[in-house]
C-alpha cells in the first residue's frame, strides 16, 4: 500500500514499503528551484522509509523540460539516492525532449546501469516487479 509523503503543484511522492519502492510523479514546468524548495527534503523523507536495495518509479509524462539548475537538482537527488541504497529505477516518459533531459540526468549521476525508460506506467512497474522474482 502506498503512503503519501508529499504533494504539491509540481510533484507527488509516495512510498510502498512492501515493495521497497518510491513513486514520484512530476508535473508542469519547474522554471526555477524556488518553485520546489522542499524537493530534496521530501525525497529524503521517502528514502528514509525504505531499506537499502529500494527501487523507484518516476512518471515524467506531464513534466516540461526543466532548465539546467533544475536538472542539477535531479542529479543531486539521484546521487543521494545512490548513497542510500538505490538499486533500480524506471522512468515513464513519452516526449522525446524529456527523454533527452532525463538521459542526461541519468548519465551525469552515474545511474545508467540502474535506470530504464518506459512508455507506460504498467510496463515500468512490471519490469521493476520482475527484478524481485
Amino acid at each position: 500500500m502506498k503512503e503519501l509523503i508529499a504533494k504539491n503543484d509540481y510533484y507527488q511522492i509516495e512510498v510502498d514499503r512492501t515493495k521497497n519502492r518510491s513513486y514520484a510523479v512530476y508535473t508542469g514546468f519547474w522554471k526555477s528551484l524556488s518553485l520546489v524548495p522542499n524537493y530534496i527534503e521530501d525525497s529524503k523523507k521517502a528514502i528514509k522509509k525504505l531499506s537499502s536495495g529500494f527501487t523507484s518509479m518516476v512518471d515524467l509524462r506531464e513534466m516540461k523540460t526543466p532548465p539546467t539548475e533544475v536538472a542539477e537538482l535531479f542529479i543531486k537527488m539521484q546521487k543521494i539516492s545512490a548513497e542510500a541504497g538505490f538499486s533500480r529505477g524506471a522512468r515513464v516518459i513519452d516526449a522525446a525532449i524529456i527523454k533527452i533531459a532525463a538521459g542526461r540526468v541519468t548519465r551525469e549521476s552515474d545511474a545508467e546501469e540502474k535506470v530504464r525508460m518506459f512508455g507506460s506506467w504498467d510496463e515500468a512497474e512490471e519490469w521493476l516487479d520482475s527484478l524481485d522474482e
